[in-house]
């Protein structure tokens, strides 16, 4: 019973009035409404047994006032919710979950029936599929016990009797449940067949993924109406599938094109996801009752068999593969047969896959051919054999079958042709290494290609020893080379040679010869740095090595004809030897590195030095300007440049000009030149003397303090004026006026030194006569010689050279 047909509406009337007020209610509603109709509600609710009809289908245990608002909503807002969440917004606006179970359905079941008409089949189906999910919960949690009692309540109120039997609720919510179940069927049919399909779909799947695990007898109703309602349709579509299997199987039992195979195919498919898409909530609600569903096994039977007998009468591999993935997507609900499915679909796929293998080795050998004609380098052929040779390997499964030696004489013939034609020996030996691994129990084949195995690794052994010999004695003309510290040009031609034959060593056939090649080389590329200090040359070396070694380790693993005991010993020495060689690669590496840095530190320590040099400014009158620059590349003056090298006297001072005792400026000189010629400048700035000198002493006067205390060191002496300056110390020369000056040698330790106007002083300590003295701006080099014995006075030792000491 519908809520705004219910006798209690009807006459407006509540749960709690009397008879007395029904009927009054009735007299003032026969004024306004249909009499029969009125008459009848009041008889409803005034007769006990038939009020019980009205109290289950209305909204037990609301208060008055909200069952009033509940109802005027109701009525008045068929279309005010829009969206996808209506239901949410309709159970939020009432806030139904207040009210118990029943109220809860019969108030969804009534707003269902008044849903609003949409545009999209697809939005009604989903907003549908949604409802009825929530009445069947709904309906689930009324419990008939608590039913009673609320109705008991409102009779005590009302005066009417109460409720003895619980199977006069029992029965009334049951009678309820059809009204439910018609609502749902109406509100369904208002769906096209296919959105009514899927809102079915929805709805079983809800049902048989609830986390209670409880069943919904409201789903299970409608289910089993649906399957009356489809089944017309479902023979239908099975008729279709009867047909396009009956054309398909004479098609390609005629040979027909594959295009119009495919098409024909494609329609076959859409034919059977049309025929699940109506039968899919039926699938879904036997699996869950652990029953099976005959039509679909039927069906799927049918299209699997063609499905096999695609590939296994007419090799349409694609076209039964196709059929199978279908099946398996389309029948996934229907247990032991997507079982079945799965088990097509795993051996179909092993058949492909094998298929693909061959198609892969076949295109590959052709490929491999090819490129070995136009006589392409070993770095483009190399990654095609390693594919080929993976390919290969992966053919174990199928190597004892029909497939596999077809194949295996392809490859063969590749093989020997590698050889015999292109003089691929290393190519040639390892793709007969890998045949024969995997065609090792095919008879005849693996004879041959044991006969091809011994051949070639014969022919690899003299090889071998020919590069072993050449290798000793290639490593001995560079040890000689490098001890007799020849340039790096003419090493580098010689390592580069020593690194090709390595590369070009048959490690195939000879692992261990290779192996025993490559621990004598790693001596040569250790020498090279830690004697020679040929570091490129180490690291060039070192890294082929480790290529080499990296090649021995993956053929050792494979290698046949070795007693276990033997190859164990030999596996551990070559992975020793790797890491040796991966350390001494790191610490090459490391070295390298550093030396980057120095490298960089270097420039960056040059580029900053060059920026503090450089200086230039204006000498001169406006009129008569010269300009005076000191850089790296020299110091420019007059149009003339110096090199800083060539420089060998340097000397500088200040003279103060005054006028009647007033003073009027002081006149700088700077004085540098070599041996044959100099230059002199005058200025008048204090700034631009400053900054020229400073770097003039940077740039050249400390090269001649080094070039002097080194000079010194050697036993070298030097003369200022008239005075010798020796390691240990200076010989001064003592004035008399009646006879020839002296000339007394005197330690570092006995003298001292002063400034003067312009000069720089130099006397013993105990002798105030025995003394002399330099001009700062007449005589050269003085500030370099003022320099040194300021700094050795500092530092203090016995020799002048001792400053050269760190």
């Amino acid at each position: 019973m519908d809520l705004l047909q219910n006798p209690f509406h009807i006459l407006a009337a509540t749960t709690r009035d009397n008879r007395q007020k029904i009927m009054e209610l009735a007299e003032e509603r026969i004024l306004s409404i249909d009499s029969n109709e009125c008459i009848q509600a009041r008889t409803n609710l005034t007769l006990p047994r038939k009020r019980l009809s009205a109290e289950i289908a209305w909204l037990p245990g609301t208060g008055l006032v909200r069952a009033s608002e509940v109802l005027k909503y109701l009525e008045s807002s068929a279309g005010n919710l829009v969206g996808m969440d209506q239901l949410t917004q309709f159970k939020n606006i009432l806030g139904i979950d207040k009210m118990i179970p029943l109220a809860q359905a019969n108030l969804l079941a009534a707003r269902l029936s008044r849903l609003p008409d949409y545009s999209s089949d697809y939005v009604i189906g989903w907003i549908i599929s949604e409802w009825i999910v929530e009445i069947a919960y709904v309906f689930e949690n009324i419990d008939p016990e608590a039913v009673c009692t609320v109705i008991n309540e409102e009779r005590i109120v009302s005066g009417f009797p109460a409720i003895t039997d619980l199977s006069w609720i029992e029965t009334g919510i049951q009678e309820q449940r059809h009204y439910y179940r018609q609502v749902i069927i109406l509100a369904l049919n208002n769906l096209s067949i296919i959105e009514r399909a899927r809102a079915m779909t929805r709805v079983v799947v809800a049902e048989t993924s609830n986390k209670k695990k409880s069943r919904l007898i409201l789903v299970h109703d409608l289910v089993d109406r649906y399957e009356v309602d489809v089944q017309r349709v479902l023979e239908k579509e099975e008729a279709n599938i009867d047909r396009l299997e009956d054309k398909l199987r004479t098609a390609v039992s005629s040979e027909i094109d594959n295009v119009l195979l495919t098409r024909m195919v494609n329609e076959l498919i859409q034919s059977v996801k049309n025929w699940d898409s109506f039968a899919q909530p039926i699938q879904i609600i036997k699996r869950s009752q652990g029953l099976s569903h005959d039509a679909s096994y039927r069906v799927a039977g049918q299209v699997r068999k063609l499905a096999v007998d695609l590939f296994s009468k007419y090799d349409k591999l694609d076209f039964s593969q196709r059929l199978t993935e279908v099946l398996q997507r389309v029948f996934a609900e229907v247990g032991e047969l997507a079982e079945h499915l799965a088990e097509d679909a795993r051996t179909l796929n092993k058949t492909a896959e094998k298929r693909a293998q061959r198609a892969k080795i076949e295109t590959l050998v052709e490929k491999i051919r090819a490129a070995a004609d136009e006589q392409v380098s070993d770095s483009i052929l190399e990654p095609m054999v390693n594919q080929l040779i993976q390919a290969i390997k992966n053919l174990d499964t199928i190597a004892q079958s029909t497939e596999g030696p077809p194949i295996a004489i392809s490859v063969r013939k590749l093989a020997l042709d590698l050889f015999n034609k292109h003089d691929k020996l290393d190519f040639s030996q390892r793709l007969t290494e890998v045949l024969q691994r995997v065609f090792a129990e095919v008879g005849e084949l693996a004879e041959r290609l044991a006969e091809d195995a011994s051949a070639l690794n014969k022919i690899a052994e003299r090889r071998v020893q020919r590069a072993r010999i050449k290798i000793e004695t290639l490593v001995e003309k560079i040890r000689a080379a490098a001890d007799e510290q020849v340039s790096d040009s003419i090493l580098e031609p010689m390592v580069n040679q020593l690194i090709q034959i390595i590369k070009n060593l048959d490690i195939v056939a000879q692992p261990r010869k290779s192996y025993r090649v490559v621990v004598y080389a790693r001596a040569l590329a250790v020498d090279l740095f830690n004697k020679y200090d040929k570091l490129d040359f180490s690291r060039q070396l070192t890294y082929t090595l480790q290529e080499v070694c990296a090649e021995i380790d993956e053929i050792a693993e494979n290698l046949v004809g070795f007693d276990l005991v033997g190859l164990e010993d030999f596996m551990r020495g070559v992975h020793e030897l790797a890491e040796h060689l991966a350390e001494d690669a790191r610490a090459l590496d490391e070295i390298a590195e550093q030396h980057l840095l120095l490298i960089e530190d270097a420039k960056k320590r040059a580029e900053e030095w060059r920026r503090e040099i450089t200086y230039e400014t204006d000498v001169g009158t406006f009129f008569f300007k010269n300009k005076l620059r000191i850089s790296p590349e020299g110091i420019e003056w007059k149009g003339n440049r110096w090199d800083l090298d060539s420089i060998t006297r340097i000397r500088w001072g200040g003279t103060r000009h005054s006028l009647n005792g007033i003073p009027t400026g002081t006149t700088y000189s700077i004085i540098f030149g070599n041996n044959f010629d100099y230059a002199s400048i005058e200025l008048s700035e204090e700034g631009a003397y400053s900054n020229f000198i400073d770097r003039l002493w940077r740039t050249v006067g400390v090269r001649l303090l080094t070039e002097y205390l080194e000079g010194l060191r050697e036993g070298k002496k030097y003369r200022f004026g008239s005075t010798v300056v020796s390691d240990y110390g200076m010989e001064l020369e003592r004035k008399r006026l009646f006879s020839s000056n002296d000339q007394v040698f005197c330690r570092w330790s006995e003298l001292v030194t002063w400034n003067d106007a312009g000069v720089f002083c130099i006397r013993r300590k105990d002798d105030t006569k025995l003394k002399t003295s330099f001009s700062y701006q007449d005589e050269d080099n003085i500030h370099v010689l003022e320099a040194a014995i300021r700094m050795f006075w500092k530092r203090g030792g016995n020799r002048l050279s001792d400053l050269l000491e760190k």
